[in-house]
């Protein structure tokens, strides 16, 4: 029996991992696109030029994310910046957006192209790293009690979601990992593994999670 509980918090972490991974990119998104019309709007004028520039960086910042997930932050980040460089660079050379320059505008040189991008990457890494290490705190802190929890249940399917929603809201079983997030600058504070599986092994011992089950159930057969 043991195992089994232990296998459902394992569960529960890996569902809330992937929820942070996917809600993380979304976060990445929107720093990419601040930062992209911050520095280079001499090269990316327009609205629809911005729009067709971040579509394009989109799939290369998902793969370096998910290629270098082992990484801290600031390292993952210029990783992520590195990747994105060449696909801008081939972009705003080739001239994406067709829309010609304001009135009063000078043409950008690729000098001044070069000087922007690399200001694009310095600040890029910074407010990156910074907007995931911030999520990453809230996330670990407010799993099975805030918006995140709400997050992973709403990417779940009928029949993992009951069982999910049991755990972190109706036992209160959060995500672990904030001590270690925070370099136990306070010690020890998050219960031990032993605690969750004592606090599941007695909802099937007094039935509640029975009905839990049977929710399930008939989720599928619907």
């Amino acid at each position: 029996m043991y195992p089994v509980l232990i296998f459902l918090t394992h569960i529960c972490t890996a569902l809330d991992l992937r929820a942070l991974q996917h809600e993380q990119f979304s976060k990445m998104k929107e720093v990419l696109r601040e930062e992209v019309w911050n520095h280079l709007q001499d090269h990316v004028s327009t609205e629809k030029a911005l729009d067709a520039l971040c579509s394009r960086l989109a799939p290369t910042m998902r793969d370096a994310l998910a290629a270098n997930t082992t990484k801290d932050a600031e390292r993952m980040m210029e990783s992520v910046a590195a990747a994105c460089t060449a696909p801008m660079l081939e972009s705003l050379i080739s001239n994406l957006s067709s829309d010609p320059p304001e009135p009063g505008r000078e043409t950008p040189s690729s000098a001044d192209l070069l000087t922007s991008v690399a200001e694009f990457r310095a600040s890029f890494v910074q407010k990156a790293a910074a907007s995931l290490q911030d999520f990453r705190k809230s996330y670990l802190a407010n799993s099975g009690k805030g918006p995140e929890c709400v997050l992973t249940s709403k990417l779940l399917a009928d029949g993992t979601r009951p069982v999910y929603d049991f755990i972190r809201n109706e036992l209160g079983i959060g995500l672990r990992g904030l001590d270690n997030f925070c370099e136990f600058e306070n010690g020890f504070e998050e219960p031990l593994i032993g605690d969750d599986v004592s606090r599941i092994y007695e909802s099937i011992r007094n039935g509640t999670m029975a009905g839990v089950l049977v929710k399930v159930l008939g989720n599928a057969i619907d």
